[in-house]
């Protein structure tokens, strides 16, 4: 069963790219949504490391830190690069990740959040 925090973040991310594509109608018009659909957000804990979270658009995976949005390592394209470190530093974001991070998976090691699976 997902909790509130989960569900919390995956409608923020989900509403957060959909919003951000539709204030451009030639970025709402070449927009594709089933690139985002298989979207996944991995928040995975581990002893000692820095809280984070992983993104995995398509093939390409980026890892971001929770507390400031910067991007670790990996590669997403640079549009979702922006966007995701974007809407992670918005202050709601960042304290629901952080949330899932000490409360869910510390306890499960890891939260996958699908925000695209509703549609």
């Amino acid at each position: 069963m997902r909790s509130k925090d989960v569900a919390r973040a995956e409608n923020s991310l989900r509403d957060y790219i959909l919003e951000e594509y539709s204030d451009d109608v030639t970025e709402r018009e070449r927009i594709n949504l089933y690139k985002y659909k298989g979207l996944s957000l991995t928040i995975k804990w581990e002893p000692n490391v820095e809280p984070n979270f992983r993104v995995q658009i398509l093939s390409f995976e980026a890892s971001f830190k929770i507390e400031t949005g910067q991007k670790i390592e990996g590669g997403l394209q640079d549009n979702d690069i922006s966007m995701i470190q974007k809407w992670a530093k918005q202050s709601s974001n960042k304290t629901i990740l952080m949330r899932i991070w000490v409360n869910e998976a510390r306890e499960k090691k890891e939260v996958k959040l699908k925000p695209f699976d509703m549609i």
